[in-house]
């Protein structure tokens, strides 16, 4: 499948066989109806490099990369709305559920909105070294896992008023995280460790 000669493919996103999106790195958002046969730009408000680009159903999906660029749709992609975040780093991952959304950063920033991002709180996990978060996982409204630089993996029951850390006996950097449900879950290790 070719999509356009020199577009870097950042990321994929299927709602089904037919239905997907693809992240660039000079910031489109493509789309495809025909399970990656043709895809048409969907005009993306930015160009800026895309880390990711999520849908959890054919209307609501989200896409975040540099510079603090976080974007959601309703539509499918027909228009997309850039969110302010009180930042300009680059998000490494972010989640979005309901009117919350998630969205990690550097230097072990977490930032929250509950009002679908029109408003933010910058959760601080106290510490003295604040590694940048490559991994954010939400398994419910109050509970979430956040994971990056130097094995770090932290876990709040409360909405991020509080972080109970956890060890990792590899140390090396976590890149994703991914859980079957609350309780159950793996990380994935930049020196390819689960």
């Amino acid at each position: 499948v070719v999509i356009d000669p020199g577009e870097i493919i950042t990321a994929l996103s299927f709602t089904d066989g037919n239905n997907g999106w693809a992240s660039t790195a000079a910031g489109k958002i493509l789309k495809t109806t025909n399970g990656g046969l043709n895809w048409l730009n969907t005009g993306a408000p930015v160009n800026t490099y895309l880390n990711n680009v999520k849908f959890s159903s054919g209307s609501n999906g989200y896409a975040y990369g540099k510079n603090g660029v976080l974007m959601i749709t309703s539509n499918g992609g027909v228009n997309w709305s850039l969110l302010t975040l009180p930042l300009n780093s680059e998000i490494f991952t972010a989640e979005v559920s309901g009117n919350y959304i998630y969205a990690s950063t550097i230097n072990g920033i977490v930032l929250k909105s509950s009002t679908s991002g029109s408003s933010w709180v910058n959760l601080i996990y106290p510490s003295n070294v604040k590694p940048d978060l490559f991994g954010l996982k939400v398994v419910s409204a109050n509970t979430f896992y956040s994971a990056g630089e130097g094995g770090s993996f932290r876990r709040t029951t409360n909405g991020g008023l509080n972080f109970t850390y956890h060890d990792n006996p590899s140390w090396s950097d976590i890149k994703k995280l991914y859980f079957y449900d609350s309780a159950v879950g793996w990380a994935l290790g930049s020196k390819n460790n689960i």
